[in-house]
């Protein structure tokens, strides 16, 4: 049984994995739960948005957010990695000095 799944793909093969984990996947038991999955790369465009029925990261005006955390692990700008880190840090000193 599978639980959590990351693929990391070009835009286009991003594409095609979702659409194949989608129609092919309940032939073999799988089901993807769109209301918790969640779609995000550097560069978006208005037509790509429209393709995916899941949450796409992306800002309000439709260009791509900072970034995305998997399982603690930060992807994206160099913005989005050093608030990450800093965020890391910051609990770091509070766990370590209640």
């Amino acid at each position: 049984m599978a639980d959590d799944g990351i693929f990391v793909a070009l835009i286009d093969a991003t594409l095609k994995i979702y659409e194949y984990i989608k129609t092919e996947g309940p032939k073999r038991g799988l089901y993807m739960q769109t209301s918790k999955t969640k779609v995000w790369w550097p560069t978006m465009s208005a037509d790509l948005l429209k393709t995916f029925d899941c949450k796409v990261l992306c800002n309000e005006n439709g260009s791509a957010s900072e970034g995305i955390t998997l399982l603690g692990a930060a992807f994206g700008t160099q913005l989005h990695l050093k608030t990450h880190f800093l965020n890391l840090c910051r609990k770091l000193k509070a766990f370590s000095h209640p």
